[in-house]
């Protein structure tokens, strides 16, 4: 398995935990989807879709709308890398 620049942790049991979140992860080779057990955040969890992105919680009523969120979150996350290498 190839770690990631961005670390997306699921819990194992939450909604987002899907065949489009899989389909995202092999979109986006600069992205490690962690399924775990548990996060520790169930009032959430059982509330609606979401996941930690790099350690920022990303969550949306419905699944895609995570997924997109998501997306958002890993894109602001790699521009932190795109800075350091054009010398920003």
């Amino acid at each position: 398995m190839n770690l990631g620049l961005v670390i997306v942790e699921v819990c194992s049991r939450n909604a987002v935990n899907s065949a489009a979140l899989e389909q995202f992860e092999a979109e986006h080779p600069e992205v490690t989807v962690m399924y775990e057990e548990c996060l520790n955040n169930c009032d959430l969890c059982a509330l609606r879709p979401f996941a930690y992105v790099n350690g920022k919680t990303a969550t949306a009523p419905t699944t895609q709308g995570c997924i997109e969120r998501i997306e958002r979150f890993v894109r602001k996350e790699m521009q932190l890398y795109e800075d350091i290498d054009s010398g920003v």
